[in-house]
């Protein structure tokens, strides 16, 4: 029976693991729609240089957090920065189509 508990606990926290994984893509994306939809002066650009420049600097990085009780540990500092700065490098990279022509 114990030996089935711990089973259950060890998939759920798979499953959690692979949840949150998601979580933070669609996050990702969507800061990254936000970003282009503001434009050029997005706050989402500036957040995005200060955690770089704490990244090459060092300066109020993070080590971790998590759940201890569970082995897992995640670190802050750059995670979600660096899926969006991905995805902003990827969408550059992507020939964009033409516009539909509208009507007036």
């Amino acid at each position: 029976m114990k030996r089935e508990a711990e089973q259950v606990w060890a998939s759920e926290r798979v499953e959690n693991s692979l949840l949150r994984e998601r979580i933070n893509d669609v996050a990702a994306e969507v800061a990254r729609l936000a970003s282009a939809l503001e434009g050029p002066n997005s706050p989402i650009d500036a957040i995005l240089a200060a955690e770089t420049v704490r990244d090459r600097t060092g300066i109020g990085t993070a080590s971790g957090t998590g759940d201890a009780e569970f082995g897992e540990t995640a670190s802050t500092s750059g995670d979600l920065a660096d899926r969006i700065r991905a995805l902003q490098s990827h969408a550059s990279r992507v020939p964009h189509a033409e516009e539909p022509k509208r009507r007036n």
